[in-house]
């Protein structure tokens, strides 16, 4: 028996008519449509090279990040710098029996930035009277020995000096023969980078002067890990809003990278791995390592080819003084010539120091470091620039100076003079120096004007035996 056929027509898979005998639209998929595919793949093939990409980066900037890591401890930890031998005049004597000129010994006192004042209640003041010569003396270490603090008294008798008592931090009196001022630091056998430093320790150090760094420089040192997103940001803003320059947003621990580490370059390569240090530096290091580490590392000024580095340096170029006897006005100076060496020099540019250390105490006043009155105070002080300082610039005594590294040449490895701290005791008497320079000057003028010969055709050379 035939089977029955299907009454319905199966559907062509192509195109077909309609009952009107309008032609459907095609339901097949055509050839380019599978393009989607190809989409796919180019799309797995891009996150693929993408991943890729991020991830050999993320390798790199590790290893990278490794490589800094090591490098900053390695110098860190190290010995951070090369320490010049330091070169002091003699000591002035003073003994019974000699006949004492009240100026001349006047004049060494301050250039060793002795204080006058009516009590010698601190160390570093002195006092003189028609009868008498006080001084409150400084530790120092002198070629034979550590001399302590100790309180001097001289007693006069019209120009001569009658007899000298000293009494120690006990209190213990007793007379003696003769007494030693310390002898004043002038130059420096300076290594190949020509840096000179004097290393402090953080325990040493004016908590004013901490305070006015803080206040000036970086409010948030003791919370942020290393850089200051907020400081950045605000930064950033004030600068487009100048259209130059007028704020950096660098931490502390960026600038003691910048200025131990790297360059001065301004690109955004040596800022990105100055962060990048500056927060290694915070995973490795207490806040008062890298505190300390600044504060001697930081550059000040420049006498001749010497770069001055440091506080404690700068605090005896500028005031000849050591940093724990500066008064507030003094620190306050230090911290704002840190924001610029050259331009808030005070012996060169006096007004801008004025104006920049007002700034500062303003600013520590506003953070609530110290009062009204402290503020009314050093505000109004002057400033108090040594007058060794004034005469430092370019070089104190450079043909003695010249004399001073022949002979050591003669004794001691270069290595050892630029990089132990050695202390060099000389025989120079400044006093002497300075008269005999100012005789040579005027007599030889006063030659060549006699003689009618040109103004510095001659030279003239002179020997104190």
């Amino acid at each position: 028996m035939a089977k029955k056929k299907n009454s319905r027509r199966a559907r062509p898979t192509g195109a077909s008519r309609n009952a009107r005998g309008n032609r459907k639209t095609n339901t097949a998929q055509p050839l380019f449509a599978r393009g989607g595919k190809g989409r796919e793949f180019v799309k797995r093939s891009l996150v693929y090279w993408i991943t890729r990409a991020a991830v050999i980066a993320v390798v790199g900037l590790v290893g990278f990040t490794a490589y800094l890591d090591i490098s900053i401890r390695k110098k860190f930890e190290g010995q951070k710098w090369a320490l010049p031998a330091h070169v002091y005049t003699r000591p002035l004597e003073l003994y019974v029996g000699q006949k004492l000129n009240r100026q001349l010994v006047q004049d060494e006192l301050e250039e060793l930035g002795y204080q006058a004042r009516s009590e010698i209640d601190r160390v570093g003041s002195y006092r003189f009277t028609p009868v008498r010569l006080d001084i409150h003396q400084r530790e120092f270490r002198f070629w034979d020995r550590l001399r302590p603090q100790q309180k001097i008294s001289v007693a006069l008798d019209g120009d001569r000096i009658q007899n000298i008592e000293i009494q120690d931090q006990a209190e213990a009196q007793q007379a003696t023969e003769i007494v030693r001022l310390e002898p004043r630091l002038f130059g420096s056998v300076s290594p190949l980078s020509h840096e000179d430093r004097t290393l402090l320790k953080l325990e040493d150090v004016p908590p004013a002067l901490i305070n006015a760094l803080i206040a000036v420089e970086d409010r948030q040192f003791y919370s942020h890990f290393g850089i200051n997103p907020v400081g950045i940001a605000r930064a950033m803003l004030r600068n487009i809003r100048a259209g130059r320059v007028v704020q950096g947003g660098s931490t502390l621990t960026q600038q003691l990278v910048k200025n131990y580490y790297l360059t001065s370059e301004q690109t955004y390569k040596r800022k990105l791995i100055e962060m990048i240090m500056a927060i290694l530096l915070e995973v490795h290091y207490s806040k008062d390592e890298i505190l300390q580490a600044y504060l001697n590392e930081v550059y000040l000024s420049q006498a001749g080819n010497r770069a001055i580095h440091g506080f404690a340096l700068a605090s005896r170029y500028f005031f000849g003084q050591p940093l724990q006897e500066l008064e507030l006005d003094q620190l306050a100076m230090l911290a704002g010539i840190n924001n610029g060496p050259s331009y808030y020099n005070p012996i060169r540019h006096p007004e801008r120091a004025l104006e920049r250390r007002n700034l500062v105490l303003k600013t520590m006043l506003d953070e609530g470091y110290i009062d009204q009155t402290q503020y009314e105070k050093a505000s109004s002080a002057r400033l108090r620039v040594s007058p060794t300082a004034v005469r430092a610039a370019p070089l104190s005594y450079p043909a003695f100076m010249g004399f001073v590294r022949n002979n050591l040449q003669d004794d001691y490895q270069q290595d050892d003079l630029d990089s132990d701290g050695l202390r060099i005791y000389t025989t120079l008497n400044p006093r002497i120096q300075t008269i005999l320079e100012r005789a040579a000057v005027e007599e030889l003028a006063a030659i060549e004007q006699r003689n009618n010969i040109e103004s510095g055709t001659l030279q003239v050379a002179a020997v104190v035996i």
